[in-house]
């Protein structure tokens, strides 16, 4: 085991700080050969087995599927991947080449240690054991002795809060009981290794936040853990490097923030939304001709070199991006509650449609802790916009943040007359905008915010310092009722 680890320690060419790297993955390689009829598919997978014992491959089919093609990484004791992509994309089958579920048809996989395997809550069941039964028997397959379960058992049923109904078979558990008991029979052994495929929306918000803390737990004690999700707060969270997926290729490994970009970059596809067009009372030469008013000057602009910035430079570019106090002078120093006031200015390159602009501010933990559309700022925009055109957006927030450092993003999407009226009237988080973006820019920044009141450091807990107020009476015993 020793020996294996300082071998796996040697190798790895992704960059990633020389930690114990505990899953070791070498041009992996997963097919699944196709066909509708039943019995070739039969035929195939005993010939199949019979020929890898004789080291030999079957060709019985002649259509295959390479769910994953040359994937290669390791992550290291300690850190969290992330995998995203499109469904079919090969992210589930991946999880299960790690877990020793499926076998690759090229390549490697090396695991070192316990692992933990979240993909399919419950999957290892049986729906006429108890729920004690089938805690023993998913620990021992997981590799656990049943002193190890005879130690955490109290554990797990206080954590999935079945207590009444542990000596019950599952089959009479409602369909939450169940999910708790499974989640928390598989992340309360202590594994090395913690794969993770979309299972962090168990229960109701309660027993989330738990499995959140949970999660938490492992990932500072050490565990390499990967996790598959579609939820960006859940990458942005968790992860240290991220991997985007596309047909099984490995399309861009790192940065959490750059991966998701990828991502939306490579999911633009035109939705298909039957709405009116909208009705507009105003046209271009509302627009031509007239600047923000307090637009600022040209040495309050950042330095932009150190930026982010991808997209469709064939259709939009970046010109510029300043951040300004309420006097106008270039500024990333705040006081908690002051307003910031950010001015971004795009060139058109190529004609397009209605463009919808945001801006984003991201915390150190990679959190995006606020965000906001020209939309949702109410404001109006053109229709339809030529070649040459300059875009001018001006947004002022109130920086109500905890007394830290911060980067910002911006984004321009491009968006039909449908979808900008159902952005409108309905649901800009439905249309799905991410499908419409055309250019972004991170890792803009960093500001910092400091607390407006001497002494008193942080002026409130949390992410963001809502409205509210607070009062104090003392009674004596004499005016109490």
């Amino acid at each position: 085991m020793e020996a294996k680890l300082k071998e796996a320690n040697a190798v790895g060419s992704d960059g990633i700080e020389e930690k114990k790297r505990l899953i070791v993955v070498r041009d992996l390689n997963k097919m699944f050969r196709l066909s509708t009829d039943l019995q070739k598919r039969i035929k195939y997978s005993i010939t199949n087995k019979i020929l890898k014992r004789l080291n030999r491959t079957s060709n019985t089919f002649d259509e295959k599927f390479w769910a994953l093609k040359d994937i290669s990484f390791s992550v290291s004791q300690g850190e969290v991947l992330g995998v995203i992509g499109k469904n079919g994309s090969g992210k589930t089958t991946l999880l299960q080449l790690i877990a020793g579920i499926s076998e690759p048809s090229g390549g490697t996989v090396q695991t070192f240690g316990k692992i933990s395997t979240l993909l399919e809550l419950g999957s290892g069941f049986h729906r006429d054991f108890t729920g004690r039964e089938n805690v023993y028997i998913s620990g021992m397959i997981s590799g656990f002795s049943r002193k190890e379960i005879d130690r955490r058992i109290g554990d797990i049923i206080r954590f999935a809060d079945i207590s009444g109904f542990i000596d019950q078979p599952v089959k009479t558990y409602s369909s939450g009981m169940f999910l708790r008991l499974s989640f928390a029979t598989q992340t309360h052994f202590d594994p090395e290794i913690l794969l993770i495929d979309e299972v962090l929306s168990v229960g109701d918000i309660f027993f989330q936040q738990k499995c959140h803390e949970h999660i938490s737990k492992f990932i500072n004690k050490g565990a390499a853990t990967v996790i598959v999700s579609h939820d960006h707060y859940v990458i942005e969270k968790y992860c240290s490097r991220v991997m985007v997926l596309d047909k099984g290729k490995c399309v861009f490994l790192g940065d959490p923030n750059v991966a998701l970009q990828k991502y939306f970059f490579l999911n633009q596809t035109q939705r298909k939304i039957h709405k009116q067009p909208i009705e507009t009372d105003f046209d271009n030469s509302d627009y031509i001709g007239n600047t923000i008013d307090d637009w600022p000057s040209e040495e309050t602009f950042l330095d932009l070199s150190h930026a982010k910035i991808d997209g469709k430079p064939d259709l939009v570019k970046l010109i510029g991006v300043s951040v300004c106090d309420e006097k106008g002078n270039k500024c990333l120093e705040f006081e908690v509650g002051q307003n910031a006031y950010f001015y971004y200015e795009f060139e058109v390159m190529a004609d397009m449609e209605a463009p919808l602009s945001g801006l984003a501010i991201i915390n150190r933990m990679n959190v995006m802790v606020h965000a906001k559309t020209t939309v949702q700022n109410g404001i109006k925009v053109p229709p339809k916009l030529k070649k040459g055109m300059r875009l001018q957006f001006s947004q002022v927030v109130r920086l109500s943040l905890q007394t830290a450092e911060y980067t910002f993003m911006i984004g321009l999407a491009s968006l039909n007359q449908a979808e900008y009226a159902f952005a409108v009237s309905q649901s800009l988080f439905e249309l799905g905008l991410h499908n419409n973006l055309v250019l972004t820019a991170m890792h803009l920044g960093p500001i910092s915010i400091k607390s407006a009141t001497k002494g008193l450091d942080p002026p409130f807990f949390g992410y963001a310092d809502l409205e509210g107020r607070g009062s104090l009476s003392i009674l004596n015993r004499r005016s109490l009722p």
